[in-house]
Parts: structure tokens; sequence; C-alpha cells
């Protein structure tokens, strides 16, 4: 009987043991697959700069679609190449790469440089938590007292355009319509960023180094009200990881710093594409 009780003992443990590996090649599985898609989009941005000047990655950009042709989009491709390492400086890794970086110089002409960036829901992020900073940069490399604005794809391709950019009506300021939810969303994401950050040491601590640095520490928080804090991912399988594994510690840790009962919600950059649609 004794060694029959060592026997099953022996074999519990080991089952044990397979589970436990079973979950870490699952683990490792998702980490293979997250940092895949971390090297494509970053061979996707890389690509963008060749021998100091931006290639154009479609039709959108044709130098043809801007005012006085080819001349005021190659200087905005000049000033923006030349601005770049200012603004990698000037910002956060996360928002230097999710935002910053995936935006493409449209043309700069009578002292306005115009942006343009995937969505609404960036333009609105970039408005809030970047275009001051971006228009520092811009003017210190330029050497005039220009003005930044940013248009979205959809602002490109209304049927109103026709996917000419001399007809989008740029204005020299936010639009009226826009700076009461531009206003409501800056306190709402101030203080989402306030809270993340307070709690980026405790997450650091809760985690493994290689879950952090691969799942959680990318997240960009989006807006904290009403005890609801929302977090920002790039990709949906993220999300679901994110949810399945990590939402509970990821929500407990944020009540503590917060010191209410919030609630958590992840949502991807394809969500937000999908209401900008």
């Amino acid at each position: 009987m004794v060694y029959e009780d060592q026997i099953l003992s022996i074999l519990s443990s080991i089952k044990a043991d397979i589970a436990d590996l079973k979950e870490r090649q699952i683990m490792i599985q998702a980490d293979i697959t997250c940092l895949k898609e971390f090297r494509d989009v970053t061979v996707k941005s890389a690509n963008k700069i060749w021998h100091g000047k931006f290639i154009k990655e479609t039709a959108d950009s044709d130098p043809a679609e801007f005012p006085d042709s080819a001349s005021a989009a190659e200087l905005a491709n000049k000033y923006w190449v030349e601005v770049f390492p200012m603004l990698q400086k000037a910002f956060s890794g996360i928002i230097f790469n999710l935002l910053i970086n995936q935006l493409t110089p449209l043309y700069f002409k009578d002292n306005l440089f115009v942006l343009k960036c995937d969505g609404d829901y960036k333009k609105k992020h970039i408005y809030v938590q970047c275009l001051p900073e971006i228009t520092n940069c811009l003017r210190k490399v330029i050497g005039l007292d220009i003005d930044v604005r940013v248009i979205s794809n959809k602002d490109l391709h209304s049927k109103s355009t026709n996917n000419n950019i001399t007809q989008i009506k740029i204005t020299p300021e936010t639009p009226e319509s826009d700076l009461a939810e531009l206003t409501d969303s800056t306190q709402a994401t101030g203080l989402a960023n306030k809270y993340w950050v307070e709690a980026l040491p405790l997450l650091q601590n809760t985690y493994s180094d290689v879950v952090f640095n691969a799942w959680i520490e990318p997240l960009i928080p989006l807006r904290y009200e009403d005890n609801l804090f929302i977090l920002e991912c790039d990709r949906e399988f993220i999300k679901t990881t994110i949810k399945e594994r990590y939402m509970a510690k990821l929500t407990s840790c944020l009540r503590s710093v917060i010191g209410q009962d919030v609630d958590v919600s992840v949502v991807s950059s394809d969500d937000l594409r999908s209401i900008d649609d």
C-alpha cells in the first residue's frame, strides 16, 4: 500500500507538471504570435523611409492630388523626415509607435502642414494628446510659425472630395462642434493616463517580465469616466488574450490605485476603426 500511494503521488505530480508545461507552451505560442505581429508592424513602418524619403504606400499620396503638384508634398516629406528623431524623443515609445509613427505627411503650403492618419478615432487622440508637441517640433525644424492639421482617411475618401485633398475643408482651428467633445475627452484621457502611470509599477510587479513587456505595457489608456476604465490594444487577438488571461489581475491593480470598484474594458484598434466606418 505504501508503494502504491507513493506511485499515485508521483503520477499526480507528473500530471500536474504536464499540465503546467502545456500552459507554458500556449503562453509561448501566444508570445511568438505577438512578436511576429510586432515584427510586421515594425517592418511596415521601416519601409516608409528609404534613403531619407518616405515611400508613398498608396495612390492617396499621389503628389498630383496636392496643391502645387509635387512641391508641397516634397516639402512635407522633407520636413517630416527631419522632425522624426525629435518626435521620437518627445513621446513615449507606446505613443510614438501607435500614433506618431502611423502619420503620413501630405503637404506643406502657406504655413499649413497637413498630416494623414488612419481613422477619426486616431485623429481625436492626436488632437488631444499629441498635436501641440508635434506643432512645436515642426516649428523648430521649419523655422516658421506654422499650423499643423490632421485629417483621416475618412476625410480623404469622403464622396464630396473625390479623393482630392484640395477640396477638404481644413480650418485654422479645431471645429467648434468638436470642442466640447474634445474637452470631455481630454479630461477622461487625462485621468486614464494619470491612473495608468500610477498602476504600471504595480502591474510590473504582478506579472512576469515577458508578460508585462509583451501584453500589458503596450496598452494605451483611452479614458476613465463613470467608473469605467478603457484600454486600447493594437490587435483583436491581443484583446482576446488579455480578457482571457490577464483581466482579473489588471482590474485588481487598477482598483487598488484608483480606490474604487471600477470596471475595465479592453478595445482593439479594429473596434475603434469599425466605429469610424
